[in-house]
């Protein structure tokens, strides 16, 4: 199942879920974007980067701010990251999403088998932006699907005093 699917399956199941307690939000102080992950997953933050994962290390997201807001470019990097690291790819058609107000641009396809998402997301600030990419094998994503959902869902323009 593919992550946008699974992240309009689990908008629905977010609202009806009861509340998960200790769940983290991450906020960038430059880029003004937080990021919440669901209790249990492990993560390593810092300046730049916030790398998250489950428990069982099966599904992994990387959370990147980029110090610019072209999206070609940032689409650019990502077909140059790939084509280093993989011998088999095949991405879909890059598609225009909203991430709670913020513009985003969503790619996903395959990477040696792997089930792969990446989104440019553009910032409140000016001139930054965020990468996220996200891999795991087809039969994770659906079980986890709940946990992605709440992680796309909370993607945000972070309220700053």
């Amino acid at each position: 199942m593919k992550i946008r699917n699974v992240l309009l399956l689990t908008t629905c199941l977010l609202f009806l879920a009861s509340s998960i307690y200790s769940q983290e939000s991450f906020t960038h102080p430059e880029a003004h974007i937080t990021v919440t992950l669901p209790a249990g997953w492990m993560y390593e933050a810092d300046e730049t980067k916030l790398t998250a994962s489950t428990e069982d290390e099966s599904l992994a997201f990387t959370f990147s701010v980029l110090n610019s807001d072209d999206m070609d470019a940032a689409l650019e990097e990502i077909d140059a990251m790939l084509n280093a690291d993989f011998e088999e790819i095949v991405l879909g058609d890059a598609e225009e999403m909203d991430f709670n107000g913020l513009y985003g641009i969503l790619i996903e396809g395959t990477a040696d088998g792997l089930e792969c998402a990446f989104a440019v997301i553009d910032s409140p600030v000016e001139g930054l932006s965020m990468l996220m990419s996200g891999w795991a094998a087809p039969e994770v994503i659906e079980t986890y699907s709940e946990d992605i959902g709440l992680i796309l869902n909370s993607i945000s323009p972070a309220e700053m005093e």
